[in-house]
């Protein structure tokens, strides 16, 4: 696997804002990648594990990839500098993929696996309901919201991390034509805008923001202590900080069952 190793992104270079539509409900856009990880109700004792999702609004903390991270299913194509595609498991550490910024290096690809989760279909893209996608790498939306053809999926999910930069433009990867976030992309924190109109009107909110999903050095901290498996590196769910309830990092192992027997995490990111 290639080091992960990076410098945080600059408040700068962050792109304009989009509008974060729900339907007439108030939802901070911190919720929904956590959302997406964990349809517990988070306790006070709780050790923050994560599991499936639900296609329902989230609450209060949120989400925005990395949110993002991307989780695909399976399958899932994406599109490489030469212009062909690869199917996301078979990407690998040194491949170059498409990004809104030019061409990008993969540092890592993350798995897990799911059993029932919740996935959405876009066209020929399989995603994790409220991780951030984008037709046009402007305006940003939850698949929820998109779809009404709601799955539910079993198998391996995979995330992406790609090489350090200070531009969240140079952290998305394109999948059969829908633009995603990839893991550490800099927006950690909601930010307004005042002007542009339409989907980036004034005070609107950042779908993609997440203090964790979006913050290259902590993602690669957490990512450093995950053992690669054929490729990838294995995480089982996530972690979440007690006094938050947001998700602040990847489950090394897996959860145990009343009776002693591992059992897989259903969270993807």
């Amino acid at each position: 696997m290639h080091k992960c190793n990076g410098t945080r992104a600059q408040k700068g270079d962050a792109p304009r804002p989009v509008k974060h539509n729900f339907k007439g409900q108030t939802l901070s856009p911190r919720n929904a990648m956590d959302r997406t990880l964990d349809r517990r109700k988070a306790t006070d004792n709780d050790d923050r594990d994560s599991r499936a999702p639900e296609m329902t609004t989230p609450s209060s903390r949120s989400g925005g990839g990395g949110g993002g991270g991307a989780c695909f299913a399976h399958g899932t194509p994406v599109a490489l500098e030469s212009g062909s595609t690869v199917e996301i498991q078979d990407l690998r550490s040194g491949s170059t993929v498409q990004t809104l910024a030019g061409p990008r290096l993969v540092v890592g690809l993350l798995r897990n696996y799911v059993e029932n989760d919740v996935l959405c279909r876009l066209g020929d893209v399989l995603v994790t309901a409220w991780h951030p996608v984008s037709f046009d790498g402007v305006l940003w939306y939850f698949p929820v919201h998109l779809t009404v053809d709601p799955i539910m999926y079993t198998g391996d999910v995979y995330s992406i991390l790609l090489e350090a930069d200070g531009s969240p433009f140079a952290h998305t990867v394109l999948v059969a034509g829908l633009w995603a976030a990839t893991l550490g992309h800099g927006i950690t924190h909601l930010t307004t805008t005042g002007g542009g109109g339409g989907e980036g009107g004034e005070g609107v909110d950042d779908v993609r923001a997440h203090p964790f999903f979006g913050d290259y050095v902590l993602v690669c901290e957490k990512i450093a202590v995950l053992r690669p498996v054929n490729g990838a590196y294995q995480y089982y769910g996530v972690t979440r900080d007690q006094r938050t309830g947001l998700v602040n990092g990847f489950r090394q192992a897996r959860a145990k069952t009343d009776g002693g027997g591992d059992q897989p995490y259903n969270s993807a990111l």
